[in-house]
């Protein structure tokens, strides 16, 4: 289990039907339908919310077979500011194609199930070239980056997402994020309110609900485990942080949601 937990996967991820609003490298994106991510370890990726129609279907490899593929391609990558926009929108024929292509690959593993090495083999190899045509065509469609044209204040909110990403489970006080950059509570609200539309608190608590509302939609997860995982010192503090943002308690939550899809 432990050696399966360090592997490292890449490819990419088309929505199909809705939308989801991600955090990306500390920023913020909404993609509808035809919207593509790059999918990799070097590109930070927060999920925050999706509509109730959304759909995707992803292709990925690991890295380790992808390596020798993709990385004399990543100085391009780089140039191209993928790890700022990793998202290009593909015409219909485009999206024709990664749907049939990823159903393709499904039916062959699943018809291998495991067992026929060759159609196994084959099904990897329709991956790896599904990833590197696209890879290729994310590389023709990307438009350079500019690297000098971020302000202070705009660096600053973008530090802050990045940093809330990474550290939400342990850290959920404005001062804490305030003390990293630098500034007062108060200062740092006022200016990460004005490049993101809302306030640091909003953005930690929409981070913290969205990741347990995932998770209790799990199957077997009870809301204790849920407050375990988030880091609530006790049930009852996370029962009342839920319902405070939701309006809701976890358990209404999730029955609410098994109605809507009974």
């Amino acid at each position: 289990m432990k050696e399966e937990a360090t592997i490292q996967l890449a490819g990419f991820s088309l929505c199909t039907a809705g939308s989801i609003a991600r955090l990306v490298s500390g920023r913020l994106y909404t993609n509808g339908a035809g919207m593509l991510l790059y999918l990799s370890p070097a590109v930070p990726v927060i999920e925050l919310s999706r509509s109730e129609d959304y759909a995707e279907e992803v292709v990925v490899e690991t890295l380790d077979h992808l390596s020798g593929l993709v990385m004399p391609h990543v100085p391009q990558l780089l140039k191209a500011g993928y790890q700022s926009y990793p998202f290009i929108t593909l015409d219909d024929e485009w999206q024709r194609r990664f749907v049939t292509t990823v159903h393709e690959i499904r039916r062959r593993e699943e018809a291998a199930g495991g067992q026929h090495e060759v159609v196994a083999k084959i099904a990897m190899l329709r991956r790896e070239e599904l990833i590197m045509e696209l890879l290729l065509l994310m590389l023709g469609q990307t438009p350079a980056v500019a690297t000098n044209t971020t302000t202070r204040q705009q660096a600053v909110a973008s530090r802050f997402l990045q940093s809330l990403g990474e550290k939400y489970l342990t850290r959920r006080t404005v001062a804490y994020y305030a003390d990293e950059a630098g500034l007062s509570p108060r200062h740092f609200s006022q200016l990460v309110s004005r490049q993101t539309g809302r306030t640091p608190m909003e953005w930690i608590a929409l981070v913290t609900v969205s990741h347990a509302k995932r998770l209790l939609l799990g199957p077997d997860m009870q809301v204790k485990a849920v407050a375990d995982i988030l880091g609530f010192p006790e049930q009852f503090t996370f029962r009342k942080y839920f319902k405070t943002h939701t309006g809701l308690s976890p358990s209404e939550y999730r029955k609410r949601r098994e109605m809507n899809y009974s």
